[in-house]
C-alpha cells in the first residue's frame, strides 16, 4: 500500500514539473532590454520570446508631438577599439499590421531576429556591442543603451549582466 502510494506521489510531481515546464516556454514573452527616456521621446528596446528563443527584437518610441516620429532605425556596430559602422534597418522591418502599427505618437518596429543575426554576421564587423538609433523627422538620432550578444546569440544590456 505504501509503495503504490509513494508511486503516485511521485507520478504526480512529475506531471506537475512536467505541465510547469510547457507553460513556462509555450507563451510569448516581451522582455524589455533598453529604456531610454530623452525630454520629448522613449526609446524602449525590448525581444519577444517564444518557446525560451528570441524571435523578434521590438523598437517602440513614444512622443510628447506627432512630428516627432520616427523615419528610419538604424544600428551601430562597435568594436573592441570603440570605432563605429552605422547600417541602416529599414529593409529589415517587418510592415505587418500587426508588428508595425502607428497610434497619434506611438510607433512600434518589429525586426526577426534570425533576420538580424544574419545581417549583423553579414557584415563582417568584429563585433563587441550594438545600439539602436532612431532618427526623426527633424534629423534628431536617438540612441539606446549599448547592448551585446554572448556565445550563443543571446541580447542582454551590458551594465546589467542580465541575459534575456
Amino acid at each position: 500500500m505504501q509503495e503504490t502510494l509513494t508511486y503516485v506521489i511521485i507520478f504526480g510531481f512529475g506531471i506537475v514539473l512536467i505541465s510547469l515546464y510547457f507553460y513556462r516556454t509555450d507563451k510569448k514573452r516581451l522582455l524589455p532590454l533598453s529604456e531610454q527616456w530623452f525630454s520629448n521621446l522613449s526609446l524602449i528596446v525590448s525581444v519577444e520570446k517564444e518557446k525560451g528563443k528570441l524571435t523578434h527584437v521590438i523598437i517602440s518610441l513614444n512622443s510628447g508631438d506627432k512630428n516627432n516620429l520616427c523615419t528610419s532605425i538604424g544600428i551601430e556596430l562597435i568594436d573592441s577599439h570603440r570605432e563605429i559602422k552605422y547600417l541602416k534597418l529599414d529593409p529589415l522591418i517587418q510592415t505587418q499590421t500587426d508588428h508595425h502599427y502607428i497610434q497619434s505618437n506611438r510607433q512600434a518596429m518589429v525586426i526577426k531576429f534570425t533576420a538580424l543575426q544574419k545581417f549583423i554576421t553579414d557584415t563582417g564587423f568584429p563585433l563587441q556591442s550594438i545600439r539602436f538609433v532612431a532618427e526623426t523627422k527633424t534629423g534628431k538620432k536617438y540612441k539606446s543603451h549599448e547592448l551585446a550578444f554572448n556565445d550563443r546569440w543571446h541580447l542582454f544590456k551590458i551594465d546589467s549582466g542580465k541575459y534575456n
